[in-house]
């Protein structure tokens, strides 16, 4: 499996537009699955601040310890421990 964690305003389909159809192609070929996560929040109820480095859609690959952040910005225990789980 290869996680690939894409920067501070990505998300999900960041690979796929820039790698391309011959990164899948590849992952087949050597029997990778490719594993693209999302980690920045999203959604109705998190809390936002007016600025593309933090808020909504900026993810960073650490756990909040302060509210209003807490509830939703636990990057780094979803890449960690969460998603592989999943997987």
């Amino acid at each position: 499996v290869l996680f690939w964690l894409s920067g501070l305003t990505c998300d999900d389909t960041n690979f796929a537009i820039k790698a391309g159809s011959r990164a899948f192609d590849q992952a087949e070929k050597e029997d990778i699955a490719i594993v693209m996560p999302d980690t920045s929040p999203r959604g109705d109820g998190v809390p936002n601040v007016d600025s593309y480095d933090l808020g909504v859609g900026a993810g960073f690959y650490v756990n909040a310890t302060e509210e209003p952040y807490k509830a939703n910005y636990q990057m780094y225990s979803y890449i960690t421990e969460e998603l592989p789980t999943l997987l």
